[in-house]
């Protein structure tokens, strides 16, 4: 088989019920160049292997299966680490395995677009949603003022919502950074990471995939207060990302969109305080920002001490674990020794400026 010029990649797990429609969403692309399918089963306890296997062995030049006998997202390990060796195309298509597709020009529509414009690196549209049982709920899942093109430092800074299922963008970042794999939703982070390299593209002509939430959706399924939370904790690792390699800029940017929701959050919840009304213009003031330290630190040794006490108290131990200030003391407040010693260089930095 000769080289791909595009790759889709596929991760799933206990699918049984959609991925037979995923697959057929694949096969059913017409292009005039070579593809493959890899497609990462992480160790799934259903019937979702049986079916890739019948799949794989009807079409072993097309279809590349990566079975796990663990499952490594349980152990904090992304997919990425395993598909991107695997990756041969100069392009990349997305599509989980509980979503589909069903336009059969996808993908050439969306290729010939990169191929002939080298200053878009990633290309989209839109997605209808459906359920568990296949019934359409919503037209469009994508708000139309994000049906648009987005320049490069748009992507950057977080400002495009660009839906997985629609990627198709080029083979050009080999290091997906390790703070990437600290984050639930690792798709913001991505489309930072890929915006240094160029646009991206909307196709309103392409016809809109299918978005499917379930019960057994990893991000579909979270309440609105931990989805908040899970974007903050990408907050911070996109600031330690973008401090770590030297953009001083985008560091401050992460940082500011991080600590006003820590710092309000934690006034709503322990204090019974309204945060100030412009709570973005707090982050560098030296005096605010000893205060919002602080606070930190005291929540910090006021969970270490609750969670010592409640060794002894089946009852606090589930008081505790309910708490918004337990819950952010794990996903959130441990970097607290990292904000004591970068947010001094940060207030330098921002001063000089």
């Amino acid at each position: 088989m000769s080289k791909p010029l595009l790759t889709i990649v596929c991760t799933t797990y206990n699918h049984e019920k959609f991925i037979t429609q995923t697959i057929e969403g694949f096969l059913l692309q017409k292009t005039n160049f070579p593809i493959e399918i890899i497609i990462h089963d992480d160790c799934s306890t259903d019937g979702t292997q049986n079916i890739i296997r019948s799949y794989a062995d009807k079409f072993p030049e097309l279809i590349k299966p990566i079975y796990q006998s663990k499952n490594q997202y349980s152990q904090g390990i992304k997919a990425s680490t395993f598909i991107q060796p695997y990756c041969r195309g100069k392009y990349i298509a997305i599509c989980e395995g509980d979503d589909y597709w069903v336009d059969p020009k996808k993908l050439q529509i969306q290729v010939d677009f990169l191929e002939a414009n080298p200053d878009f690196v990633i290309s989209s549209h839109d997605a209808f949603i459906v359920d568990e049982s296949g019934n359409h709920i919503k037209d469009s899942k994508l708000p139309d003022a994000h049906k648009r093109n987005y320049s490069g430092e748009e992507l950057i800074l977080a400002k495009a919502w660009l839906l997985t299922m629609s990627w198709v963008y080029r083979n050009v970042i080999k290091d997906l950074a390790p703070e990437r794999a600290k984050v639930t939703n690792g798709d913001i982070f991505f489309t930072s990471l890929i915006g240094h390299y160029g646009k991206s593209k909307y196709h309103a002509e392409i016809e809109p995939a299918a978005y499917r939430v379930h019960s057994g959706g990893v991000w579909s399924m979270k309440s609105e207060q931990d989805k908040l939370d899970l974007h903050t904790n990408t907050w911070f690792w996109m600031y330690h990302y973008y401090a770590r390699i030297g953009q001083h800029d985008n560091a401050c940017y992460y940082w500011n969109k991080f600590i006003p929701k820590v710092y309000s959050k934690l006034l709503i919840e322990e204090m019974g305080v309204i945060p100030f009304t412009s709570i973005s213009n707090i982050t560098f003031e030296t005096q605010q920002k000893s205060a919002i330290e602080e606070y930190l630190i005291e929540q910090q040794k006021k969970i270490k001490q609750l969670e010592i006490h409640s060794k002894s108290s089946d009852n606090t131990i589930y008081n505790l674990k309910k708490s918004l200030s337990y819950r952010l003391g794990c996903t959130l407040l441990w970097p607290v020794k990292v904000f004591r010693n970068s947010v001094y260089y940060l207030i330098r930095m921002h001063s000089s400026k």
